[in-house]
């Protein structure tokens, strides 16, 4: 899940701590500490321009990214992380990781999908 806010002790809470887990546990003292949870928070700045193009890169796998960069590449297109989907040096999307696939012709996929598997992408037509 990728968010944007501005955080404060008790949103942190929120996060480390959402709903169901505090369902599970009743009573604050029978959480396990934190330390032990082993949850992986990892918070990345984007400028609102280029927002959607970070979320498509931290929501597919590694393999994925390369596959939609070649894409991208053999379609004139290349796909620039820092600042979007770029044709001839100039910005074309990235505000919305749906702009990225609509610009290249491409189904948008839920994340989960996001992956390559015997060189193909999971969300391709059989």
């Amino acid at each position: 899940m990728i968010c944007t806010v501005s955080c404060d002790r008790q949103c942190i809470n929120q996060i480390i701590f959402p709903p169901f887990f505090i369902d599970h546990f009743k009573h604050k003292h029978d959480r396990p500490p934190l330390h032990r949870l082993h949850i992986t928070i990892r918070i990345n700045r984007a400028a609102p321009k280029t927002f959607g193009i970070q979320e498509l890169i931290r929501t597919g796998s590694a393999e994925h990214n390369v596959w939609l960069a070649g894409y991208a590449q053999s379609k004139g297109y290349r796909l620039k992380y820092s600042a979007g989907l770029m044709k001839d040096n100039i910005e074309v999307a990235g505000v919305t990781e749906e702009s990225v696939f609509a610009a290249l012709s491409l189904p948008c996929p839920v994340p989960e999908k996001r992956e390559i598997v015997n060189g193909k992408s999971l969300w391709e037509e059989p």
